[in-house]
Formats: C-alpha cells, structure tokens, sequence
C-alpha cells in the first residue's frame, strides 16, 4: 500500500465508503450517514491531525534543506573567491618572472608570502566546511 495517501484534500474530498489507510497503520473510515450524506466517522480528527503533522514536518525538512543549500552556495562563493584571490597573485609573480624580472619576482614572492598563507589557511578551513 502507498505511504501518505491520506492528504488533507482526500480526507476533505473522499467520497468512497469504506476504510481508507495511509500505508502506515492510520485508517479512515467512511460511512455513510443518515441525513447527511458521507460521513468521516471517528477517525477523521485523527487523521486531519496526522497528516497536519506530517505536513508540519515535511515543511519543516524543506526549510532546512533550503538553509542548508544557501549555506552551502554560500561557502562556495567564498572558496571560489579565495582560490581566485590566490591565482592572482600567483599569476603576478609568475608573469614577472616570464619577463626576465627576477628580482621582482623574489620581491612579490617575501611581500605576499604571509598573505598567501592566509589565503591558503582560509581557504582550507573554509573548504573544510564544505
């Protein structure tokens, strides 16, 4: 039997007699009533509650896998801008040193040393939370 068949529009809406199940053990029985055409019998509050709460806690997990996957873009971004920020300045010395500016690239290499390691640091602990 499929799981969640007992929806919030089905129970509203159901027409046929009979017990209706939801595949997991919940049952709604429909009678028919005297003056009143289709009644939901006793199990209707049962089952409005049940699949409210279902509905609840399905929304509740979307919530949180939308959360999730804007932090996760998020962090992304970052890494990506990381990784970009740390080509340029191996792009810098490596076009100085194409050139026949050696000094000049020993000079980037020591100034931007302690801030390529940052960079590096960051971006690790940044990946990590990936």
């Amino acid at each position: 039997m499929a799981k969640n068949k007992l929806s919030a529009a089905f129970v509203r809406n159901v027409a046929k007699q009979g017990l209706h199940g939801d595949g997991e053990g919940l049952y709604l029985q429909v009678t028919p009533a005297l003056n009143r055409g289709i009644s939901k019998g006793v199990y209707a509050p049962l089952v409005a509650a049940h699949v409210g709460e279902r509905g609840a806690a399905q929304s509740d997990i979307k919530a949180k896998d939308a959360a999730l996957a804007a932090k996760l873009e998020s962090q992304i971004h970052i890494v990506a801008d990381l990784n970009r920020r740390l080509g340029q300045i191996d792009t810098t010395i490596e076009e100085a040193a194409k050139r026949g500016r050696t000094n000049a690239a020993l000079s980037a290499i020591d100034s931007q040393r302690k801030a390529r390691a940052a960079l590096v640091d960051e971006r690790n602990r940044d990946a990590g939370a990936l």
